[in-house]
């Protein structure tokens, strides 16, 4: 069936991720967007539509003064025959239930929206209407798995394709039964001997743990956790089909690109460390990007919780990416929030330059630069940013930023 969406009411930035978000979603569907209309007249052109998305601003009045609630917002869409999603801007509860009372299929916070949420909201509209589902195609990905690779014993999982792959786990993409929409489904590869299989099942239910008690836009939605058929544990996660920081840094960005992205990654960190966890694998893989542009940090494999005062942890255990390491983490010394900033500092430089501060050859000689190397001297525009690259990677944690917060407040400034 042809699938058409209607965006009407939104300010042109959140009708842009609306869209996005619904091309994510239903890539063969027609988004269109267009200002609310000023009387019921469209109606019957309406009902050609799949759905309607109608913006709803929280205190806006009419030209009279009065508030403009949802009764008054949807009276002149009643009877047009397609399903009305309201995406707010503030409001409460009971606003939600004045929307529903209205008229709406559904009311959705704005803060909240992303492509899974999208498709599971508009095949309940559409079930409870009485409509057949909206049929979905998979975005295309990377590659296409080998059907060897693919596990088969997973219920209520469709895999489809391989993400990646590690030698403790393997990342897939899935479609689940039960959500209705693509999921990346991290399932634990098993181990080679006993002692390091119960090992890997503790860090992993651990993992799980860690996502699952942290609810904020910047950190990777956890929606299920257990065991397949054959033993073999599994987290599925929400999924980013625009892809990585990684991948990104692969084209030029300018100086504002790399600011915010910089900030967004801090704001993230701020988040993971109020909640008593380090990460201790920042590294641009880590970090997600939805249609909107906005970053989301997933991976939590190695990740601990803090305890304590600082919280200081994992005394002679060196685990990481080498390449935004921090000097306490490469010598296996006990690691605090302020490692984790080390990392952004490695990715901030990258972001700046395109290039990390330091190479080598060997991991040996990565590790090293990270204890004893100077810092690299930015150029151009980014110059004037020098102070906080410096900070952000002294080798000292006693002369880096303390927080993640102090580091925003001087980003700001």
């Amino acid at each position: 069936m042809s699938v058409r969406f209607l965006i009407l009411g939104l300010d042109e930035p959140l009708r842009r991720q609306v869209k996005g978000d619904l091309q994510i979603a239903y890539p063969s569907a027609e988004v269109e967007m267009a200002p609310l209309p000023e009387d019921s007249s469209r109606n019957a052109e309406f009902a050609a539509y799949t759905a309607l998305f109608i913006g709803y601003e929280h205190g806006r009045e009419d030209a009279d003064g009065k508030l403009i609630g949802p009764d008054t917002l949807l009276r002149e869409f009643r009877g047009c025959g397609a399903p009305l999603l309201v995406l707010a801007r503030g409001g409460n509860e009971m606003t939600a239930v004045d929307a529903l009372r209205a008229g709406a299929a559904d009311y959705l916070p704005v803060r909240l929206i992303s492509p899974p949420l999208l498709a599971a909201r508009v095949k309940a509209a559409l079930q409870n209407q009485g409509s057949p589902p909206v049929e979905r195609r998979r975005a295309q990905l990377r590659r296409t798995a080998v059907p060897s690779e693919l596990p088969t014993s997973i219920s209520g999982y469709h895999v489809q394709q391989t993400l990646a792959r590690s030698d403790r786990s393997a990342v897939y993409l899935a479609r689940s039964d039960e959500l209705g929409f693509n999921v990346a489904l991290k399932v634990l590869r098993r181990a080679a001997d006993t002692a390091n299989a119960e090992s890997d099942e503790l860090r992993f239910a651990r993992e799980y743990k860690i996502i699952s008690q942290i609810r904020h836009r910047a950190i990777v939605d956890v929606y299920d956790f257990g065991s397949a058929a054959d033993g073999l544990s599994y987290i599925a996660t929400e999924y980013f089909p625009a892809g990585d920081l990684k991948t990104r840094l692969q084209n030029p960005m300018s100086m504002d690109e790399a600011l915010d992205y910089a900030r967004q990654i801090a704001e993230a960190l701020r988040v993971i460390h109020v909640a008593g966890v380090l990460h201790r694998d920042l590294k641009p893989a880590n970090v997600m990007l939805r249609t909107d542009n906005s970053l989301v940090l997933i991976d939590f494999g190695l990740a601990k919780e803090l305890t304590g005062d600082k919280a200081l942890t994992g005394a002679g255990e060196i685990r990481g990416s080498p390449y935004y390491m921090s000097p306490e983490q490469a010598e296996g010394r006990p690691v605090d929030e302020r490692s984790d900033l080390y990392s952004l500092g490695v990715i901030f430089y990258e972001l700046l330059t395109g290039t990390r501060p330091f190479q080598g050859r060997t991991v040996f000689d990565i590790l090293a630069q990270h204890q004893h190397a100077p810092v690299p001297q930015l150029s151009g525009a980014s110059s004037r940013l020098q102070s906080m690259i410096e900070r952000l990677l002294a080798k000292s944690p006693a002369q880096r930023y303390q927080s993640a917060t102090d580091f925003m407040t001087a980003l700001r400034s």
